[in-house]
């Protein structure tokens, strides 16, 4: 919505698909890289407009949390967001 993409009867559809995450087990950085793929589809005749692979990094460390289950989240929490960012940057383009 902030990026001005979203209309509920939009002549666009975005499907979303998680092809890979990897999580470490123990540490502490925690890195997770999310590789998503992203089709924007031409909603009336089902076309495909962009499709595009993305798979970004997010690290959280100890100074973000002290425990572990916490920076696990938080660096899942990132690469979702660093995923999305960089989709809205390279579909702007």
């Amino acid at each position: 919505m902030n990026a001005g993409l979203f209309s509920k009867n939009g002549q666009y559809r975005l499907k979303v698909e998680l092809l890979k995450l990897d999580q470490p087990m123990f540490g502490l950085d925690m890195t997770v890289t999310m590789t998503v793929k992203y089709t924007l589809l031409d909603y009336k005749n089902h076309n495909i407009i962009f499709t595009k692979i993305v798979s970004k990094p997010y690290t959280a460390t100890v100074s973000n949390a002290f425990v572990a289950i916490t920076r696990l989240r938080m660096a899942n929490e990132g690469a979702v967001k660093e995923n999305i960012y960089t989709f809205l940057k390279k579909l702007k383009n």
